[in-house]
């Protein structure tokens, strides 16, 4: 037999909780449950009045959740993988003007069992007429006690605040992707690509030579405003200006973009610029990106073509231009295998001097191709395999877990696990 209890369905045999009852001779029917004799009648009370606490508290539990708003939710995802990384070539020396700081020399191949950026989040809105406001908290998941990521969510990912209008748009503040990031790369592979090794955004969205150069990027201390959707077009501001207590600074992130999209293509253009990233602050980092999407049915293809400019980005050189882009496909081959493969391209740019000699880029730039596979169990459970592969050219770097040496490649491979809740 079941009975319902606060959305929750219990079985029972003879009484409840399946709480062995001593066989009754000839037992009177008493709704759904029998009893022999007055000790029986005491026990059920007791039972009655335990589940009775049970849904009580279920209840207030319900109820207070409630008072949040009527959108409230918690969700996730999870996507812990076993990965294998190797490597293979490269130097320790570089012999362009533009070299990547902060080498290793001394790099192993390596496995490990590593979280990637699963994460938990709670999100709520209240509406108000026209008028809806809410927020959006997520943090991190660590499956281990490591210095960098010890703790169970001790590092957030998105966490703002908004207020909508119908008709006048959204404003938003918090941490959370720029615009730039927010309105490309349509197609992330099979929805576990976010700072793995399969994500494009080290070669189509990076240099080769350049830290902190990165515009696929999300970030904290960030004021954004996105006009409402009309006739499929949407427009976005975004701007950030991080600081250190107590010291001057002029490190400054502004992103803007428009987007079109119906339920088979999408184009979106984009800008993003930093400046004041580095010690001088005379610098200053542009990103233009045009990003098209197709979805058809059990296909989807995302295409991301970029211009990346860089003006002072030390002391000898006074800018560095390059162009790259990336292409992803997914398709779903039946209603439980789901692949993908995913290539993009760094150029080798070309730059200037601030003396006026010549400047070579000769060996930047680099390429990288990832291949993946999911089998679903049902929409929310899955495992998947993924490979990848990081070409760098004869003196540039690509990240990957771990910084590789100049030139080289650099493979991973890995089998995990993904629940979306």
């Amino acid at each position: 037999m079941f009975f319902l209890l606060n959305n929750f369905t219990v079985a029972f045999e003879g009484t409840v909780f399946r709480i062995k009852e001593r066989q009754a001779v000839n037992p009177i029917p008493y709704g759904l449950i029998h009893y022999k004799n007055f000790g029986d009648i005491m026990k059920l009370k007791y039972h009655a009045l335990a589940i009775a606490s049970m849904a009580t508290l279920g209840m207030v539990t319900t109820a207070h959740a409630a008072k949040v708003g009527a959108d409230f939710e918690v969700y996730g995802n999870l996507y812990p993988q076993y990965q294998s990384s190797s490597y293979d070539g490269g130097t320790s020396s570089a012999t362009s003007a533009l070299p990547k700081a902060s080498k290793s020399t001394a790099l192993v191949d390596k496995t490990q069992v590593t979280p990637v950026n699963s994460y938990i989040g709670f999100k709520a809105s209240r509406k108000f007429g026209e008028v809806r406001a809410g927020f959006d908290l997520q943090g991190n998941v660590s499956l281990d006690e490591s210095s960098k990521d010890a703790g169970f969510t001790t590092k957030p990912r998105d966490a703002y605040v908004f207020v909508q209008h119908e008709k006048f748009g959204t404003v938003t503040m918090g941490q959370m992707d720029t615009i730039y990031k927010k309105y490309g790369d349509r197609v992330r592979m099979l929805g576990v690509s976010s700072s793995n090794f399969v994500s494009t955004s080290t070669v189509a969205s990076d240099v080769s030579w350049k830290s902190a150069a990165n515009f696929n990027t999300r970030i904290g201390q960030h004021l954004a405003y996105e006009t409402p959707t009309l006739n499929g077009f949407k427009a976005g501001f975004s701007q950030a200006k991080p600081w250190d207590k107590g010291l001057a600074t002029t490190k400054k992130l502004s992103s803007a973009g428009v987007n079109w999209s119906n339920k088979t293509y999408y184009v979106g253009l984009a800008q993003e610029t930093h400046k004041g990233y580095i010690a001088a602050g005379n610098d200053k980092d542009t990103g233009n990106r045009l990003s098209l999407g197709y979805t058809a049915g059990k296909l989807r293809v995302g295409m991301d073509f970029s211009n990346l400019s860089y003006d002072n980005p030390n002391a000898a050189v006074s800018n560095y231009k390059t162009t790259t882009w990336q292409v992803t496909g997914q398709y779903a081959l039946t209603n439980q295998w789901t692949v993908a493969a995913n290539f993009a391209k760094g150029n080798a740019g070309s730059c200037t001097l601030v003396s006026g000699a010549a400047c070579a880029t000769t060996g930047l730039g680099g390429d990288m191709m990832s291949l993946g596979a999911r089998y679903d169990y049902d929409k929310d459970i899955g495992i998947f395999m993924l490979y990848g592969k990081k070409n760098a050219n004869a003196n540039a770097s690509f990240n990957s877990s771990a910084a590789t040496m100049f030139g080289g490649s650099l493979t991973d491979m890995s089998v995990g696990v993904q629940f979306k809740f």
